[in-house]
């Protein structure tokens, strides 16, 4: 060999050596020589497992690590915690070894020492309880079981299970599963026996194979969880489950101690509205919200106490076909003759004939289209801003609901990423948290729609608001025959009657004594007779559209293991095993 092959196989060699040493280690460094399982079924339904594990120490090590799932996922997307409490750890003389323990994970993690663990061979003994390890099913009940698992790096040179049933056990039935996780193969002896079931590989499993092991027998064998313990069951697994049922449970006590308001007293009927009330501050009053209904009644109120004109615009185009209808709105009184209007009624004259829209003290209806928006916060603002001096709330309830609705979804998103963050460090599904922030946000919102926060001088308001709309919406009926029914009288209630929604109630009783078209509404002829039944329907299309136009906005761009499911690594226990 020429001293220049040498050199190259010299370098090759390092090559090796220094790959080798950047590589990780593709086994661990002991050996299970024999893993035994004992799976004692009781007829309570608790299972007692006893793992007894051969181990073969080639470097220095303190012990052997055991990890156990606790986690499980449903496959309805929900959770499954295994209850086990360890009972012993022992060698194989039964002295007692030193072992920490912790959950992590969604595991219950196990750190056991062994004395001696060196160029060596040692037994461990690990013995734990099950309460919930069987599951039930119709025809059946069953042990489904990861004896190994499969994530570890170890070779198990020899794997057994013995499952023990109770005596009487009928209808017994078998598989087994051997591999990777997943695998449907099954490379395993099955020996019944007369008291119960032994399984066995023939062949060694390598790094990351197991076995898992099912058995089943004819119901009546154990006890089946009652209802209550199933459900308590799945609600402690599924414990996010848990918060929307607490939030409701807070909410119904703080809505009953803090957020109800004055009792309303039995209504009477009032024949005007209460002293100082506009038709939107009643509006407001009556569902806490100024809303577009409020606004548009304010224009016809205007109307009627002779400061604004409404004028309707026909279809236009041949044939009248060529649009829809529209409105102008005109002014009748200069700003210095204001002087007399509610805050929230010269805000509303400001808005329309500011400038910004009016010609010579008119606008159309259809240049507010994508632009009359802006007015409306200051609006709103201006109209609850007279009914808290008047002292009818604690606090504003409009300002009050968007803190309930940003603080639902608050709540709503912060369960959400909660269980995200979870979901990740202990592998519990993300269906329940879903779940309970859809519904706590439901129920944190409609909590702040049920809250009005009124005051007692607010309810008292409230009864006569409510009161003055029994006698609109009722006042074509006998009953109110007697009422004293003029024009005047159907033009200063009208904009109450549509702040309220019943407009064509009121209306409706006026037939046959309104018989003349108001002056301050013009609109197309109303043929030989006037009614104000059809001329409250043309009043109630204008506000419909005007309310549209007012609030528009541009837009912005911008299963069972005998089934086909079974398979090595399904079924309850299996984990881990290594060295540290």
């Amino acid at each position: 060999m020429t001293n220049r092959s040498r050199a190259i196989l010299a370098a090759f060699a390092l090559w090796l050596a220094a790959l080798a040493c950047a590589l990780p280690a593709a086994a661990g460094t002991i050996t299970f020589e024999r893993w035994a399982d004992t799976l004692q079924v009781n007829p309570d339904g608790t299972l007692v497992v006893t793992e007894t594990l051969t181990v073969r120490f080639t470097v220095q090590r303190q012990g052997i690590t055991r990890s156990i799932p606790l986690e499980y996922h449903t496959n309805e997307g929900f959770d499954y915690r295994l209850d086990v409490r360890v009972e012993s750890v022992t060698d194989g003389d039964l002295r007692n070894l030193r072992y920490e323990q912790n959950q992590r994970g969604g595991n219950l993690n196990l750190k056991i020492y062994v004395p001696g663990a060196y160029q060596a061979t040692r037994t461990v003994v690990l013995k734990y309880r099950v309460e919930n390890g069987l599951r039930f099913f119709q025809d059946h009940d069953e042990l489904y079981w990861n004896v190994t698992g499969t994530d570890h790096d170890n070779t198990i040179e020899e794997t057994e299970a013995r499952v023990e049933l109770p005596a009487g056990a009928s209808g017994v039935r078998t598989r087994a599963f051997t591999g990777r996780a997943g695998a449907t193969g099954s490379n395993a002896d099955i020996t019944q026996t007369p008291d119960g079931v032994i399984y066995h590989t023939p062949m060694p499993l390598r790094a990351g194979e197991g076995m898992t092991i099912v058995t089943g027998w004819d119901k009546g064998l154990v006890a089946e969880p009652s209802g209550a313990s199933k459900a308590w069951d799945f609600l402690t697994s599924n414990w996010p489950l848990g918060i929307p049922v607490a939030a409701l449970f807070f909410a119904i006590w703080f809505y009953f101690a803090h957020g109800r308001d004055p009792a309303l007293r039995p209504l009477a009927v009032q024949y005007a509205p209460p002293q100082g009330m506009s038709p939107a501050g009643a509006g407001a009053l009556m569902d806490d919200s100024a809303d577009m209904r409020d606004i548009t009644a304010t224009i016809v109120d205007l109307a009627v106490r002779g400061y604004v004109k409404i004028e309707e615009l026909g279809p236009t185009g041949l044939l009248k076909l060529g649009s829809s209808k529209d409105y102008v709105f005109h002014r009748l009184k200069t700003r210095d003759k204001w002087g007399d209007l509610r805050p929230h009624e010269q805000a509303l004259m400001g808005a329309l004939f500011g400038g910004e829209y009016g010609q010579e003290g008119a606008v159309r209806l259809a240049d507010l289209h994508n632009s009359f928006y802006k007015n409306l916060q200051m609006l709103r603002d201006s109209i609850f801003s007279e009914l808290m001096l008047r002292s009818y709330y604690r606090r504003r309830p409009d300002t009050m609901h968007q803190t309930f609705t940003a603080g639902a979804l608050a709540a709503g998103f912060g369960i959400f990423f909660l269980g995200r963050l979870i979901e990740k460090h202990t592998g519990m599904q993300i269906l329940p948290f879903v779940i309970s922030a859809v519904l706590t946000a439901v129920i944190v919102f409609l909590y702040g729609r049920a809250v009005h926060a009124r005051t007692l001088e607010g309810t008292r308001a409230l009864e006569g608001v409510l009161g003055f709309k029994e006698f609109l919406a009722r006042v074509e009926s006998d009953r109110y025959n007697l009422a004293v029914k003029t024009p005047a009288m159907f033009e200063k209630f009208l904009p109450y009657a549509m702040a309220f929604g019943c407009e064509a109630h009121w209306s409706k009783a006026f037939d046959g004594i309104y018989t003349e078209p108001p002056q301050w509404y013009v609109g197309p002829s109303y043929g030989p007779r006037f009614y104000p039944s059809s001329f409250a329907d043309s009043l109630s299309g204008m506000a419909t559209h005007a309310g549209s136009v007012m609030a528009s906005a541009p837009s912005s761009s911008g299963s069972s293991g005998f089934g086909g499911g079974g398979f090595s690594g399904g079924g309850f226990g299996g984990g881990s095993a290594g060295e540290f």
